[in-house]
């Protein structure tokens, strides 16, 4: 679980920050602490249940066989007077 491993050490070193005893960088560093465990319980929980639940629908649809027209990379950059 690799974003639990990165997620708690960043926890741990913004939670260190209450030890300045600056009231500032206290609460910053709290603040910065659970939000980043808020992104760490989302990311081992509801992204996989997100992929579970719709599964196949978020895959990128095949491309048709048949060829839509192209635009020339110059086209708009010259002009008919």
């Amino acid at each position: 679980m690799p974003d639990f491993s990165v997620g708690d050490r960043t926890i741990i070193a913004l939670a260190a920050l209450a030890v300045t005893g600056i009231p500032f960088l206290t609460i910053m560093g709290l603040s910065a602490a659970a939000t980043v465990l808020l992104a760490v319980l989302v990311a081992i929980s509801l992204v996989p249940a997100v992929l579970a639940l719709f599964g196949n629908r978020l895959r990128p649809r095949p491309r048709s066989t048949t060829s839509a027209p192209t635009v020339p990379l110059d086209a708009g950059f010259y002009f008919n007077h």
